[in-house]
């Protein structure tokens, strides 16, 4: 097999609340410059998908779809449209912003409604912005959080000073798609 071809495709769906940075996650993928203002978001108001390949350590090559909701968190219905087709979900909040934190059981809940972690699915959690200062929420907290959650994992960056490390935190969540994957389907 051709280093051109990929094996599987997940999408990747990124929730949260609006200004913690799912916008710069999703341009940290794709090499593109982090905006300094929501309002200079390349998608503010509306949903983008990026493609992220992936080698894994197996030697196989997959594909992320990563959805960025743009800011069209706030329409409930798109939201919940966008999980019927997700592989897995990432919770992003920020961890200067404790609100973001503690709304991180409503987007569970939510995507609970939607049908999408009941299916089995993979779901993470992504502390970013650790490039800021003031820090409102621990690395303890996080890890309690995705705990009681039942989320698969959790992790922390910035994507605005570490895009490998983002790109790192993707091509783990990608690894981790795969093999459960593999496992569901006896491979």
């Amino acid at each position: 097999m051709s280093t051109a071809e990929s094996v599987a495709q997940y999408t990747v769906v990124l929730c949260g609340d609006s200004t913690v940075g799912k916008t710069s996650l999703w341009c940290a993928l794709q090499h593109l410059p982090i905006p300094e203002s929501p309002s200079n978001t390349p998608v503010a108001g509306e949903s983008v998908e990026c493609e992220y390949r992936v080698c894994l350590s197996t030697g196989d090559w997959i594909t992320l779809k990563v959805v960025d909701t743009g800011g069209a968190e706030k329409y409930q219905t798109f939201t919940l449209h966008r999980y019927r087709y997700g592989s897995c979900v990432v919770f992003v909040y920020a961890i200067n912003n404790e609100t973001s934190f503690t709304d991180i059981p409503k987007w569970v809940r939510e995507s609970h409604r939607a049908g999408f972690l009941e299916s089995g699915f993979a779901s993470f959690l992504i502390g970013n912005k650790t490039d800021v200062d003031e820090r409102s929420v621990f690395q303890s907290s996080q890890h309690a959080l995705a705990r009681q959650m039942q989320l698969t994992d959790s992790f922390e960056t910035s994507a605005k000073y570490q895009p490998d490390q983002v790109r790192a935190v993707f091509d783990t969540i990608a690894d981790m798609l795969h093999s459960r994957s593999k496992a569901v389907l006896g491979t």
